[in-house]
């Protein structure tokens, strides 16, 4: 008997949908002066996380026969008594709202800060409607389980999706579960069932509170890629993220303690690209709904970058996995560091502009790891030598400044302001600020790369015409870019060239740095390499030659 294959294709599952809605009474706090107001509300979240919220205004508390009296509590002054009449100003104030719910028939929503609302009414129809916008706000479903999962819709994120995970197969928020294929038929139609049922089984599996996550497509997924890719749309859901929420809290305040916040920012990282996710939701074992959390995490519009991390690599798993043990996890500078690198790969830029964020990045790293200290003459000479730069320093700011006071008697006051400027500058003069092109070395050294000392060597081997040395032109670029603010290529001043080849050099400098906080030991796509590749982090070497590195 033949089995019929058709049985075993996966079906997608129906739980997630990309629009929200809410509908129930709905209850309006307010604190200036205190009242409530309430109403018929409905709310409604799209696929950007963008929110819409309109309440009928039917009830008040304190109430008013005024047709317009919701009119008068918001945004009416206190009664004015002049001469024996009362009157009232209407648009002199605003008052606060404090806090928002919504009952609905299986849940609440809330919100209880950053509400903003505005009201329409109608004279002759007698009508009120109040519509809000919260920057944050959740939804708790009455009747509920225990949390064991969390969700991240993402939008913008393409990938390869080749990983499978047989825990995995039948989880409750898969997308396209694995059919089961039954103990009752031949190994040779079981071999087949299984290719069919293995079809949908695509995902990039990382662990998570020492738990199996994944990534898995949308059903539309290829549509929805086309879109982006094509410039129809700039901001769409491709993907869903799932990982196990452990015995931690899922309240706002609870989430700030263990929420992979910044796993946004590694899947940038890994795409090259900005992702972006409208809300997060927490749902129980059997994958039925336990809190939404309205808040967005990103919403950029796509723009395609430099991909580090390809098919080639199948190395996002991985990044995510091994990045939560990383002592740097969490902290602001790797954040700001990857958010500059992932900007200053995208397409489109200018090159001063690319430029500029891959030198804040630098920047932010530099100063984490105490690289652009001052070196003071106290710390580096012997006291005699130190106390004959001190004296001669003093000595002449004294005469520099005696001669601005002789300008200032002459009625000179822009030489006098000169001139004191110019001791100023002798006084700081027994302090030097290392460049910004040293401590980029410094940074190297400090996570055993040798690329400052390859190019020294190419240097001294290949001399610039204009006599800079690495650190220099690093520095260089900096100061053009973030500076001045353009590189005069049409008149000769500068080389296209010669820029593109620092760039792309400090666009690698920086993913391998990174990748060695993180503790990444997977392969990458160089930003330097002409070719498809797959590098380790660790693949430039003391006796890598310069023209490796793109010079």
């Amino acid at each position: 008997m033949t089995v019929d294959l058709q049985r075993f294709e996966p079906c997608a599952s129906n739980w997630f949908t990309a629009l929200v809605e809410y509908s129930g009474q709905g209850r309006a706090e307010f604190s200036d002066p205190p009242g409530v107001i309430e109403g018929s509300t409905r709310v409604r979240f799209d696929e950007f996380g963008n929110s819409s919220i309109e309440m009928d205004v039917e009830k008040m508390e304190p109430d008013s026969d005024d047709p317009q009296k919701a009119l008068l509590f918001l945004r009416g002054s206190p009664p004015i008594v002049e001469g024996g009449k009362t009157t009232r100003l209407i648009g002199a104030r605003k008052n606060p709202c404090s806090k928002l719910t919504v009952m609905c028939e299986d849940g609440v929503f809330s919100a209880s800060d950053g509400i903003f609302y505005g009201l329409r009414s109608s004279f002759t129809r007698a009508e009120e409607h109040l519509t809000f916008h919260v920057s944050q706000s959740s939804f708790d479903v009455i009747e509920t389980q225990a949390p064991r999962y969390w969700m991240l819709p993402l939008a913008n994120f393409l990938a390869d999706f080749r990983s499978s995970e047989p825990l995995l197969d039948r989880h409750p928020l898969r997308i396209f579960p694995t059919p089961t294929i039954p103990s009752d038929i031949s190994e040779r139609d079981a071999k087949r069932a299984s290719i069919v049922a293995d079809t949908k089984n695509r995902l990039i599996v990382f662990h998570f509170n020492d738990s199996p996550g994944f990534i898995e497509p949308l059903p539309d997924y290829k549509e929805r890629q086309s879109r982006l890719v094509n410039g129809q749309e700039r901001h769409v859901l491709t993907a869903l993220m799932v990982g196990e929420v452990g015995d931690h809290l899922i309240d706002f305040a609870g989430l700030e303690s263990w929420f992979p916040y910044d796993f946004i920012s590694l899947l940038a990282l890994a795409e090259g690209s900005e992702i972006g996710t409208p809300w997060m939701e927490f749902r129980g074992a059997d994958g039925k709904l336990v809190r939404r959390a309205h808040v967005q995490l990103g919403r950029p519009a796509y723009t395609k970058g430099r991909k580090p991390i390809g098919e080639i690599h199948d190395g996002i798993g991985r990044l995510l996995s091994c990045a939560t043990a990383s002592p740097h996890w969490g902290k602001t500078y790797l954040r700001v560091a990857m958010k500059h690198l992932v900007r200053g790969g995208l397409s489109g830029l200018a090159i001063e502009d690319s430029l500029s964020c891959l030198c804040r990045a630098l920047d932010a790293l530099c100063e984490e790891f105490g690289l652009k200290k001052t070196l003071k003459s106290k710390d580096v000479l012997t006291d005699d030598r130190r106390v004959a730069v001190e004296t001669t320093v003093s000595d002449s700011a004294k005469a520099i400044r005696d001669l601005a006071e002789v300008a200032r008697k002459d009625g000179k006051t822009d030489e006098a302001e000169l001139l004191d400027r110019v001791a100023d500058r002798i006084v700081r003069a027994k302090s030097i600020e290392i460049g910004f092109g040293k401590a980029v070395v410094a940074l190297l050294k400090h996570f055993n790369l040798p690329d400052g000392d390859i190019l020294a060597r190419h240097y001294e081997m290949n001399p610039r015409l204009d006599g800079r040395d690495w650190p220099e032109v690093v520095s260089m670029c900096r100061g053009t870019s973030m500076h001045r603010g353009y590189f005069d290529f049409r008149n000769g001043e500068a080389d296209f060239d010669d820029v593109f080849r620092v760039f792309e050099h400090l666009h690698d400098v920086l993913l391998r740095i990174i990748f060695k906080m993180l503790g990444y030991e997977g392969t990458y796509q160089p930003t330097v390499a002409k070719s498809l590749a797959q590098a380790s982090v660790d693949w430039v070497t003391p006796s890598t030659e310069a023209g490796k590195l793109g010079y």
